[in-house]
């Protein structure tokens, strides 16, 4: 494994965080670099990203800054595209000192303007042809990724009763689903979420709660192997992030926070 591999080895790599005797958080630097190193390694095995080549993507946070790390590591030109609502100060900032390309759409009435967005992306992959789209909603390798992560839930805890992670691009939550199914057939799975998502008829809408809140349908959301659905709202996420904070002196953001609040509920 070369330096720079183990570096993002690292950050990829969950820390265990007990929060009741019956509740285990899995607690990572920055999770979404799982799904996108597998992503870019799997690409460029398959030939679809060539050596220093061009990677296209839009993103909300994090998935982008995992990107960012991986092609500055790696040499790649990467462009990013999001909207200004989206995108604040610092994360900006970070994403072009690790050398990306920030392109940033209007948002006028706070959706996160994914159509426009999308127009975009297609508008810079017609430009370049050899650019690589990992496409993290629909592309069955942000799934694949996580199968790491359930084997390390099957050493850390054994048995595994309850499976609870935000919806989002469905990657992280039914990818490690999946396959600890496999094992355990009774697991129960609850997706966290927040209102408005089109996978429930809502309309895009504005919300506080990035991550969640799909205005697409992610095609790796596969609802066949989720047992429950838990809505949440802003408040009580950040609030629970803060209860986090407070508690486990874990610095997390309100998605985990509203996973948190969930998990403590189903293990009640």
């Amino acid at each position: 494994m070369s330096t720079a591999d183990t570096f993002l080895a690292t950050y990829e790599t969950p820390r265990p965080a007990r929060l009741a005797p019956n509740l285990l958080a899995a607690c990572f630097p920055l999770m979404k670099l799982i799904p996108a190193r597998f992503m870019i390694a799997r690409a460029r095995a398959s030939g679809y990203l060539s050596s220093g080549g061009h990677i296209v993507e839009t993103t909300s946070g994090t998935f982008g800054l995992a990107l960012a790390m991986i092609a500055a590591a790696q040499g790649y030109r990467l462009t990013l595209i999001s909207a200004d609502t989206l995108i604040d100060r610092t994360l900006r900032c970070r994403l072009e000192l690790l050398g990306a390309r920030l392109e940033v759409v209007d948002d006028p009435d706070g959706s996160g303007a994914q159509s426009r967005r999308l127009e975009r992306l297609q508008a810079v992959r017609e430009k370049d042809a050899g650019t690589f789209w990992p496409a993290q909603y629909d592309n069955p390798d942000n799934c694949y990724a996580y199968g790491r992560l359930a084997e390390w839930f099957v050493r850390q805890v054994g048995q595994v009763d309850c499976l609870v992670g935000c919806a989002g691009s469905g990657g992280s939550l039914c990818g490690t689903a999946a396959i600890l199914r496999e094992v355990f057939p009774e697991l129960v799975v609850i997706a966290v979420d927040t209102p408005p998502v089109c996978s429930s008829g809502h309309p895009p809408g504005q919300r506080l709660l990035r991550g969640l809140g799909n205005s697409i349908l992610p095609r790796n959301l596969d609802h066949r192997l989720i047992d429950e659905i838990h809505w949440v709202g802003a408040l009580p996420a950040f609030a629970a992030a803060h209860q986090l904070c407070r508690d486990h002196a874990l610095f997390m953001g309100p998605t985990s926070g509203a996973a948190a609040l969930v998990a403590r509920f189903a293990g009640s």
